[in-house]
């Protein structure tokens, strides 16, 4: 019997140490990252920050300067309106793109427009839901980015 074929190895190929010991880099610079922008949020709440931080220059700067990045585990996550507009928004957006799939003039529908305009409905729906009494489980409370 022939032994088996080995599979060829590369010279760029990381061991599973080193790819350990990247990871470990990795999440050292994301905890860093995220004290860098908690610090930057509490300076722009205190209005402390210089003027220079307030500009984004990069698209990745969006994410550090304009979005939050603390979470608060309190706010209900899972409710009623995410799980009715999820599901709506999403059957509508697969509708839409299955008939416009076969039209000769195709239309791409965005995500962020969906994303909008569930933003919107949400909005609508807590100030349109009973928020007392029996059906108080509707509507939790305000609309919220959880």
């Amino acid at each position: 019997m022939s032994p088996a074929p080995q599979l060829p190895m590369y010279d760029d190929e990381k061991s599973s140490l080193e790819k350990d010991q990247d990871q470990d880099q990795l999440d050292v610079i994301d905890v860093q990252k995220l004290k860098e922008a908690d610090e930057l949020e509490d300076r722009i709440k205190n209005d402390t920050a210089e003027e220079g931080e307030y500009r984004v220059e990069a698209a990745y700067e969006v994410a550090t300067k304009v979005l939050s990045a603390r979470d608060d585990p309190e706010l209900p996550a899972v409710t009623f309106r995410t799980v009715f507009l999820g599901l709506g928004f999403s059957a509508f957006g697969a509708v839409l793109a299955q008939i416009y799939y076969f039209k000769p003039q195709t239309l791409l529908v965005s995500i962020l427009l969906l994303l909008v305009l569930s933003y919107w409905f949400g909005n609508a729906m807590h100030m349109l839901l009973p928020s007392r009494g029996l059906f108080r489980w509707l509507n939790p409370g305000p609309f919220n980015s959880e």
